[in-house]
């Protein structure tokens, strides 16, 4: 299990379409990828990012649930807060090895891109030395 964090910026009041605000979400995803839950909250400025750990991110979840006047997702921002807290290890150690997964990917696919650069090099040097 393992979380993902999202940020953007963008016009979310239908009341005031010219108000620019940012979006943070977070999402629990099981190990096969798929979504457990999510929830998504809007502020002047993101609430959390993806270098934050689960206690941070339910730490600014409840800031924010005490700023706020009303939101329906009351129950599920709390039951988000909760499930962070309690995962909190689970969710760290899952996002620490999809992330170290996805540098693995990247690299591979750098030395890949390399050895064809290298290749193409070789081909050229060994035109002009002709």
């Amino acid at each position: 299990m393992y979380y993902v964090v999202q940020n953007r910026e963008g016009r979310f009041n239908l009341l005031n379409p010219d108000e620019i605000r940012r979006s943070s979400w977070i999402g629990i995803y099981d190990d096969n990828g798929n979504l457990i839950k999510a929830v998504s909250v809007t502020d002047d400025e993101p609430l959390f990012f993806d270098d934050d750990e689960p206690e941070e991110i339910a730490r600014q979840l409840e800031r924010w649930l005490n700023r706020v006047v009303y939101t329906s997702e009351e129950d599920k921002i709390k039951d988000m807060i909760k499930f962070l807290r309690e995962n909190s290890k689970e969710l760290m150690v899952g996002k620490l090895k999809k992330d170290i997964h996805r540098i693995n990917k990247k690299i591979e696919q750098l030395k890949k891109e390399k050895e064809a650069l290298v290749r193409k090099l070789n081909e050229v040097t060994d035109v002009v030395e002709e």
